[in-house]
């Protein structure tokens, strides 16, 4: 099967290596086979083993030092914690007699207690059986804020009161507990205020949200999912990764932890799992099972908070702990070379007997194919995707000469165009003519003349064929011919336009035709004589703001015999204009499917009327390229302007 050699067999002679090669597998089920398979078997059998043990490893290793963190962090908290406590049972000690404290100077205590501790979010105190008398200062806006108490009190509020008045003993409360503090998502210590006289009333340290972050960050918290929650599984407080795991809107406080987990697919048993674990333990790491849904952590250590009965909990989930084990996976030095080794060698014998030999051969088929010789074949046996390639190269040379041949006609064809475009400007006697042509395709349809004669006479004209590429600008080429020929005689305009016409129509095939303006300027006289064939064109007087048209008439060059009249203009003064333009000058289109428009082109051709005439020209162009963007122009596309000069 691999012993190939060139051949020029015909195609009869070569119908049995295709019969024999039927049966071959494809290039795709060669590579699967000798390369793919066997390489991927190995690598997974590898890449398992070390995984799974590096994956219990890490895990272990993570729920060992998250345990540690965990406690750490407690008792850090725990000790911020009872700092607000001790605030609160200082200032219930402060103001226990509450005849030397009039309402200004227990709010002006709050206020300065609150902007002296970054921590604190309100402090609040309430007075009587029933804490009718209630006041309450809080942070708003990193300022300290004392609001009327009737604006603040809210009916949920007073049980925590009347906790403080019947337990007589501090205690911690959650937005769980009360309506007031739901309302702010807060958290806070309650401390009694007892005189000689007994219950007098009880104050409040208040903790919102932005607290606790600022406790979390202090004890290291601030990159890790954090949660505070109660023995009931109420959340007091949460850290910003933790919340963006757990529940979409973006509020986790107040919330019931173990319906949270249950919408987030952790298994019941284990939701009933760390229920028993906060009511039995104090600190403990808890691992989910595999195949758990949702964002919640996978790895979780758990503490209480012996301050408040609360738990501190954190974790992170299994793709992060596992992250660095698969990391080092990656890095098993002597393994992975051994593996490389091995893969190199399998891909390097099945690359060369299935893919490397073929392509040598066709390399060198190509090779001598480009260098002349066409009665070698490629001959590749076989079925697969390169013995295609190889019949298709066999099917493809022959028609590279042919090609050739055709770009070296319209290479020929465009040097042939480009050397029939006159210098410009042209300046003749009172006149400057300008023109360019820009074609959509190598060659193009589109052409100008322009020509400044001794005895005052300047011709210009411009002509569209039909079509554009080849076959239009063959068509153009002889256009111009007869039409420069005619033009040049004594003939009146007219009547040259006439002999032009005849001769186009006699030899040039039918549904073939040319539309064209010609112009013949007299310098001596000041006259402008126009004949149409089928193309309008533009003037604009310097005493004028707007060019106007000169309508098209005559039958476009071609299509049958026929006798063309022109048209006389006089009285032209220096700075008149005269504009030509083929109709891909205004046709042009941007990505948006939007035509320019010959409105869009006259108007600016109108605010640039005092340049120079190629400047006109050239700015013309820049406003057809800037309108159609990244698009290629869809036709050829000419622009000519002629201004009258002074004597």
């Amino acid at each position: 099967m691999f012993g190939f050699r060139l051949s020029s067999r015909t195609p009869d002679s070569r119908i049995g290596s295709v019969a024999e090669g039927s049966i071959a597998l494809g290039l795709r089920a060669k590579i699967v086979v000798n390369i793919v398979l066997p390489l991927a078997i190995l690598l997974v059998i590898f890449t398992l083993l070390d995984l799974r043990s590096s994956r219990n490893q890490a895990i272990k290793a993570e729920a060992a030092a998250l345990e540690s963190r965990i406690r750490n962090s407690a008792t850090q908290l725990d000790g911020l914690l009872l700092r607000m406590a001790q605030i609160a049972e200082t200032s219930a000690i402060a103001i226990r007699d509450r005849t030397e404290w009039s309402d200004a100077d227990l709010r002006d205590f709050g206020s300065r207690l609150v902007d002296s501790d970054a921590d604190l979010f309100g402090f609040a105190v309430a007075w009587g059986q029933e804490a009718s008398d209630f006041q309450v200062m809080y942070r708003a806006d990193n300022k300290v804020d004392v609001e009327h108490r009737e604006a603040l009190v809210l009916p949920g509020v007073k049980p925590l009161f009347k906790r403080a008045r019947d337990g007589l003993t501090p205690f911690w409360a959650g937005p769980h507990d009360a309506e007031g503090l739901s309302g702010f998502d807060a958290a806070a210590r309650l401390s009694p205020v007892i005189s000689s006289r007994g219950f007098e009333g009880a104050v409040a340290v208040i903790l919102d949200p932005a607290s606790f972050r600022r406790l979390a960050a202090r004890i290291g918290l601030a990159e890790s999912p954090w949660l505070i929650v109660s023995e009931e599984g109420i959340v007091i407080a949460a850290g910003e990764l933790a919340t963006a795991r757990l529940v979409s809107d973006g509020n986790l406080r107040g919330r019931d932890l173990f319906e949270v987990l249950g919408r987030q697919g952790v298994l019941a048993s284990e939701i009933e799992a760390l229920q028993e674990n906060l009511n039995d333990q104090d600190v403990f790491v808890q691992i989910s099972a595999e195949g758990n849904s949702g964002d919640a952590p996978r790895v979780a250590a758990i503490a209480r908070l012996q301050e408040t009965s609360w738990f501190l909990i954190s974790g992170e989930s299994i793709e992060v702990v596992v992250g660095p084990a698969y990391e080092a996976v990656a890095q098993r030095s002597i393994s992975d070379l051994l593996l490389i080794i091995l893969a190199v060698v399998i891909v390097q014998i099945g690359a060369w007997f299935t893919v490397l030999r073929p392509i040598r051969r066709i390399v060198s088929f190509v090779h001598r194919t480009a260098a002349g010789d066409r009665g070698i074949k490629a001959d590749l046996p076989g079925n697969d995707e390169i013995a295609l390639l190889g019949r298709t190269l066999d099917e493809a040379m022959p028609r590279l000469d042919e090609l050739a041949a055709t770009r070296a006609a319209v290479e020929n064809a465009r040097l042939i165009q480009e050397s029939l475009v006159p210098e410009t400007p042209c300046s003749g006697r009172r006149i400057v003519v300008a023109g360019r042509v820009e074609p959509c395709d190598e060659v193009g349809g589109d052409y100008f003349d322009h020509d400044a004669f001794d005895d005052g006479r300047t011709l210009f004209s411009l002509g569209d064929a039909t079509g554009h590429g080849l076959p239009a600008a063959i068509l153009i080429a002889t256009a111009r011919a007869y039409v420069r020929s005619a033009m040049r005689s004594d003939a009146p305009a007219a009547a040259a336009m006439t002999d032009a016409n005849q001769r186009l129509f006699e030899d040039s095939p039918a549904g073939l035709f040319v539309v064209l303006v010609h112009a013949r300027f007299d310098g001596v006289q000041g006259e402008l004589e126009i004949v149409s064939a089928g193309h309008p064109c533009w003037i604009r007087r310097k005493e004028d703001s707007v060019y106007r048209v000169i309508d098209a008439t005559g039958i476009p060059l071609g299509i049958s015999s026929n006798r063309y009249e022109s048209r006389q203009l006089e009285g032209l003064e220096p700075g008149d204009l005269v504009l030509f333009a083929s109709d891909g000058a205004w046709e042009v289109r941007n990505d948006d499917g939007e035509m320019l428009g010959i409105d869009a082109l006259l108007a600016r051709a109108g605010e640039i009327s005092h340049l120079d005439p190629l400047e006109q020209v050239n700015e013309l162009f820049r406003q057809i390229h800037d309108f159609a963007g990244e698009r290629p122009l869809d036709d050829d596309c000419t622009i000519v302007i002629a201004r009258i000069e002074a004597r």
